[in-house]
């Protein structure tokens, strides 16, 4: 596993892999890197992603803390595959599909 040398939140394969495609950081804790486009998916893997988040956060709150930062309708449907990591501030959701 590969750790986020600014939240040292602790990143999968998938994230890096990504990433590299974007030609972003793997970790967004610091918000959507710039030139990756504001979608669904990436408005809230970012927001999941925040280090203020000290808490496993319920799959139905997703919209909640979406909705102030994406334009469009954030009740859309979102494919996610939460990490199994342990119970600790860098466990977070990951492989959120881009759209």
């Amino acid at each position: 596993m590969t750790n986020c040398p600014s939240c040292g939140a602790q990143l999968s394969d998938w994230e890096v892999r990504e990433a590299g495609w974007l030609h972003a950081t793997p970790c967004w804790c610091e918000g959507i890197p710039r030139g990756v486009p504001r979608t669904l998916a990436n408005v809230a893997y970012a927001e999941l992603c925040h280090s203020d988040l000290h808490q496993p956060v319920k799959t139905h709150d997703v919209v909640r803390f979406v909705t102030p930062y994406y334009r469009g309708n954030p009740r859309f449907s979102m494919n996610g595959a939460l990490s199994q990591g342990e119970s600790s501030p860098s466990a977070r959701p990951t492989g959120f599909a881009r759209s």
